[in-house]
């Protein structure tokens, strides 16, 4: 996976925020080499932002690859800028002329009729003076494109593992207990809530964890320092003080160390509001959206918090010891076919995987038909040279799966929707069997196929897996402000944040989109009788993910499009806690 960093020129320069934190800690060559790289090209935040998440390293740990990195993609300042050609200003016709690609779509959809291709439009074409390149432009970005499984034979073995434990055994033929539970079993009313029902999810939340953190890390900072004392955010007091409160940017646009407000709940500080100086911290992972203890003074006028700590969160409860209850749980996620066909033969490869490894569960996350399919988007639905309509291309989908459930009794399906599906209409959470109701009429269900929500949780012996189809880490990365100083690289701070905040979603405004009235459904160890799930199981654009933190196991299966699944070795021995007995293996299909 490789995350673009959008142009290649830069939008805006470098701040000095960021250049002085990539500068901080580099001296002799490396410092020198960095400033003359810095100098030489148009670098902004974003670049560097791509650069560490690319490389899941630092611009300080590897100076040399980044130099190359920016070398490539950004221009150098002394070029002179690319003329743009003028844009032909649209007629009135044109501007009064709605697209017909959305009507079609939908209307296709409703009536169930085939979708029939519609005849390109011809563009104007350009100039010859305009279609000659400026020597002084930079190259295309290229973008590997992704090859079609059928094309390849399905020979993915040249891909990258990813490993967790790999030294222990296979839990292979294990026939632990599974179970699946629901976050939400029925359909429900959505895009009905009001504002006000929308600000009372919001502080709920808010205050369900400040109780918490007061009550635990609160108490913890007054023990250790005696001279701090419990304060709601806006009041005026010449003490240090411990507050609580969720973290907000001051405008639109990226939270940044300098746009921080730090927001108190409506039953604590009546919804109060202070800036949040946070320059005397030496460690910081702050986020929109984000429930925090601060440490700090208030200043004289109350409108200022000057922080020397930001707790993150509630820190993750210790690990418990689970039961030795063996099995293999596979995991992969979608799309399932390529942007040329919608044969699925990749879900077919999947699925003939799960037996070949003797998973007793295979789980398969969502998206089955994606909305941003090319075929989908150019209203062709076609498979063998047949043209499709959306119901009958979900039916070769879900055909495809209960006809291996009746083939295989002994392996346990579990079927999770995604946002990104076509016609699923339904926001996270999402109930079971929310694809378009008209699929089911024609499908024999089969008893060890489960249709179950997103998220889900799936009970594995005593073992509990977290799953949804969504990309949880993504919206958290990209929001993150952190010191350079702060130990781990981006991915392992972004799955500390999901444990600290107790839900899969902490960061505002949520994405994908999630319904405000369902929001208290997606949160876990809130409480303290409530457990925290020992495995999280998700789809991210990011790189595949096997990894261990705080006791809890993260994975990643990746797209099953580019060839990846997961296996996921339950209790493959004793161990003090699930991170330190299960193994993780994300493999390609081949291997």
């Amino acid at each position: 996976m490789v995350v673009e960093s959008g142009q290649r020129s830069a939008i805006s320069m470098l701040s000095d925020t960021k250049r002085t934190q990539l500068l901080a800690d580099l001296v002799g060559d490396a410092r020198q080499k960095l400033e003359d790289c810095l100098g030489a090209y148009d670098v902004n935040d974003d670049v560097v932002e791509c650069f560490e998440i690319n490389q899941q390293t630092t611009v300080q740990r590897d100076v040399d690859e980044f130099c190359a990195y920016v070398s490539k993609i950004c221009h150098r300042k002394d070029a002179a800028p690319a003329r743009s050609p003028p844009r032909r200003p649209a007629s009135d016709q044109q501007r009064r002329t709605p697209s017909s690609s959305a009507i079609g779509m939908a209307s296709a959809f409703l009536t169930g009729q085939p979708i029939k291709p519609q005849a390109p439009r011809l563009a104007t074409p350009e100039s010859k003076r305009q279609r000659v390149a400026s020597p002084s432009a930079s190259p295309p970005v290229i973008v590997s494109p992704v090859v079609s499984p059928a094309a390849r034979g399905h020979a993915l073995g040249n891909g990258r593992s990813q490993l967790l434990n790999g030294h222990l055994p296979s839990a292979a033929g294990g026939a632990a207990r599974i179970q699946v539970v629901n976050i939400v079993e029925h359909d429900y009313r959505w895009m009905n809530c009001t504002i006000a029902e929308r600000g009372q999810a919001l502080s709920r939340r808010l205050e369900n964890l400040e109780r918490r953190m007061l009550s635990d890390v609160a108490a913890q900072v007054m023990v250790s320092d005696p001279d701090v004392v419990q304060a709601q955010v806006g009041q005026i007091t010449h003490a240090s003080v411990v507050v609580c409160g969720r973290i907000v940017c001051d405008a639109e646009g990226k939270l940044n160390e300098h746009s921080m407000i730090l927001e108190g709940s409506r039953e604590m500080s009546g919804g109060k509001r202070v800036r949040l100086v946070v320059k005397d911290c030496a460690e910081l992972t702050a986020f929109s959206g984000q429930v925090v203890a601060v440490v700090g003074r208030v200043s004289s006028n109350g409108q200022e918090l000057h922080a020397w700590r930001v707790i993150p969160g509630l820190p993750a409860p210790a690990p418990s010891r689970p039961k030795r209850e063996t099995a293999l749980v596979g995991v992969a996620a979608g799309p399932y076919t390529s942007s040329s066909d919608l044969d699925f033969a990749l879900l077919q490869s999947v699925l003939q995987r799960f037996v070949t490894d003797r998973v007793c569960c295979g789980v398969l996350l969502g998206p089955f038909l994606e909305a941003d399919n090319q075929l989908v988007q150019s209203r062709e639905l076609r498979c063998s040279g047949e043209s499709l309509t959306y119901e009958a291309a979900y039916q070769k989908v879900f055909h495809v799966i209960e006809e291996f459930g009746a083939q295989h009794p002994e392996i346990r399906i579990v079927v999770v929707p995604s946002p990104l599906d076509i016609g699923v209409v339904f926001p996270v959470p999402q109930p079971p069997r929310c694809f378009p109701h008209k699929i089911w009429a024609a499908e024999k269900e089969s008893p060890n196929v489960s249709y179950a929500s997103n998220p889900a949780v799936v009970m594995v012996g005593s073992t509990q897996l977290y799953l949804t189809s969504c990309d949880v880490l993504s919206p958290v990365i990209h929001g993150l402000v952190q010191r350079s100083n702060s130990s781990g690289n981006r991915i392992e701070t972004a799955c500390k944040m999901l444990l600290h905040q107790r839900t899969l979603f902490p960061s505002t405004p949520p994405q994908p989109c999630v319904e405000p009235s369902q929001s208290h459904l997606l949160t876990f160890g809130v409480d303290e009788k409530e457990e925290v799930p020992d495995v999280f199981v998700f789809a991210s654009k990011l790189t595949d993910l096997a990894k261990s933190v705080d006791g809890r196991v993260f994975v990643n299966p990746g797209h099953a499009v580019k060839g990846h699944v997961a296996f996921i070795h339950v209790g493959c021995t004793d161990g003090k806690d699930v991170a330190s007995s299960t193994r993780v293996d994300v493999v390609p299909f081949a291997t």
